[in-house]
């Protein structure tokens, strides 16, 4: 008779069969391939370190249907509205105010004619295929989660759709945020007449709390700004003024122009062509670093077809 008490205590049968502890390896490999990073942005960490600081500088790279270059964001302040505290991104020549609501995992924006006032931008909480709606009834859809590779760090990151009717157009955005750095990819689509458009920005580089990441600089220094396109050309205030060591000058371009911008000291004397080139349609940045120069007062000037502007500057050490 068979004694039960010697039957063997595995029967997992793992070491008789090799094969199915191959097979159990290879199916941890595709779980953790396929499915770690899905479960890795479902935790509420990815909200954390978001890159609101003031002195945070996001550089990045833009290509439209007929245009490219770059443009610079920059947390220049903060301030406290209706108890809620907001930073305020500036891209050179308009403000927007943004703040992270931690207990919601929320990006929401300001704008007293939006919304009375505050409006959502992104759920950064959201897990893929959640969906959250806008005050102006526009929804939107997290399509991806993924671990993207960002300035040569893998980093969580998640991908949202809107897609919505401005009349005769239909307009698609996709936005991708990464963990640490923001927003990293914006991407636009409006198919309507009379002619379609596109737009893409990519960032190319930022500093984040003091640490710099990928490439900030922008070649020849002339950033353009967002917005619409200027009626006039115009020469505005640069700022910061009075200013120490740098400042910025922007002006607009209402068409194709071959533009000049110069610097001339107190007595009327070149000090230096900032901008001699051709510029397309719309409003533009460029930066003066005057650390190799004295303190004092200083003109810039815009010369573009038969417009000339003209203002003046303090440099203050």
């Amino acid at each position: 008779m068979k004694n039960e008490n010697s039957a063997p205590k595995h029967r997992s049968g793992f070491k008789k069969d090799p094969m199915i502890f191959f097979k159990l390896k290879t199916l941890m490999f595709l779980f953790v391939l396929f499915f770690s990073p899905a479960l890795l942005l479902s935790q509420n960490n990815f909200t954390d370190g978001y890159p609101m600081q003031v002195g945070n500088v996001f550089t990045y790279y833009y290509s439209t249907s007929d245009d490219q270059g770059f443009y610079k964001i920059i947390i220049r302040g903060d301030t406290v509205i209706n108890g809620k505290w907001y930073f305020i991104y500036n891209d050179g020549s308009e403000d927007e105010l943004q703040r992270l609501d931690s207990a919601n995992g929320n990006l929401y924006g300001y704008d007293s004619y939006i919304c009375s006032g505050e409006y959502l931008i992104d759920s950064l909480r959201a897990n893929l295929n959640d969906h959250s709606r806008r005050c102006t009834g526009r929804e939107l859809t997290c399509t991806e989660v993924n671990l993207k590779n960002v300035f040569g760090n893998p980093v969580p990151t998640k991908n949202f759709y809107e897609s919505y009717v401005a009349g005769p157009s239909l307009v698609t955005i996709n936005k991708k945020y990464s963990k640490g750095f923001g927003q990293i990819y914006y991407w636009e689509e409006a198919d309507g007449p009379p002619m379609g458009f596109s737009r893409t920005d990519t960032l190319k580089g930022c500093v984040i709390n003091g640490v710099l990441y990928g490439d900030t600089a922008v070649p020849n220094g002339i950033i353009k700004l967002g917005g619409t396109v200027p009626e006039q050309f115009l020469l505005r205030q640069n700022y910061p003024n009075p200013f120490n060591p740098s400042t910025n000058i922007v002006f607009d371009v209402p068409k194709k122009s071959f533009i000049n911008v110069v610097i001339y000291d107190i007595l009327g004397r070149e000090v230096v062509s900032l901008i001699n080139e051709e510029l397309a349609a719309g409003k533009y940045s460029v930066t003066w670093d005057a650390s190799n120069y004295p303190s004092g007062l200083y003109f810039y000037r815009l010369t573009a077809n038969d417009f000339t502007g003209t203002r003046k500057m303090i440099l203050l050490k």
